[in-house]
């Protein structure tokens, strides 16, 4: 009879989750949310549906585990940055990253066939995932925000750590609206996604870099 040591139990666990995960984001994706059930998630995953529901109470919660593990490792990239590392660098570098694990989108607004779902319920009526999502960026500036302070000259009381937290947010929503934008026939975008955000960033970036934007307490 085998034994099934903790360690391996919870490393078998984590794996399933992933693979759930994942091909809950593939079917969101290139069939649609509403579209996809359970049972298609579950064989996609290949476990069966009752495994699916240890792991998520809902199709939802899949939705946004999946958000929670992009921001989670997102910001993981950011940090392990220089110090004194401008924004934009930050994020492209954090992109790259992403993408050499196939965590980024690289398509066309053209390409892609629908929203991904995120982009689609971040308006819609039902304030959970909205909600879910800005928490998790509320959190995610926070981490940001101190690793900013840490690994710069910053003094006490300067903006520019939490700023730069904050652009990085408002750069994510400007992908989002702009998405938004050109389903609806009033955008103009060709580019992937992550070109708008490197073009959000540069407009942002020129104050956003101790060198440019001091407040009170920062260093000359």
């Amino acid at each position: 009879m085998e034994i099934v040591r903790p360690a391996t139990q919870a490393m078998r666990r984590a794996a399933t989750r992933e693979r759930i995960v994942r091909a809950g984001s593939d079917l969101f994706e290139t069939r649609g949310y509403d579209e996809t059930s359970i049972r298609d998630i579950s064989a996609a995953a290949g476990v069966a549906a009752r495994t699916v529901y240890l792991h998520f109470e809902s199709k939802a919660a899949i939705l946004l585990a999946y958000f929670d593990d992009w921001i989670d490792d997102f910001v993981a990239a950011i940090c392990a940055g220089p110090p004194g590392e401008d924004v934009d660098a930050a994020v492209a570098r954090a992109y790259a990253v992403l993408d050499a694990e196939g965590k980024v989108d690289n398509r066309t607004f053209d390409e892609m066939g629908g929203p991904h779902p995120i982009i689609e319920l971040f308006a819609s009526s039902n304030l959970d995932i909205p909600g879910h999502v800005l928490q998790s960026w509320v959190r995610a500036q926070d981490v940001l925000t101190e690793h900013f302070a840490g690994t710069e000259r910053a003094g006490h009381g300067s903006v520019v750590p939490r700023t730069k937290a904050a652009a990085i947010f408002a750069t994510w929503m400007v992908v989002l609206l702009s998405y938004r934008d050109e389903r609806s026939g009033a955008g103009s975008h060709a580019g992937p996604l992550h070109e708008i955000a490197f073009a959000a960033l540069r407009q942002f970036g020129s104050g956003l870099n101790p060198r440019d934007a001091r407040g009170a307490g920062d260093h000359p």
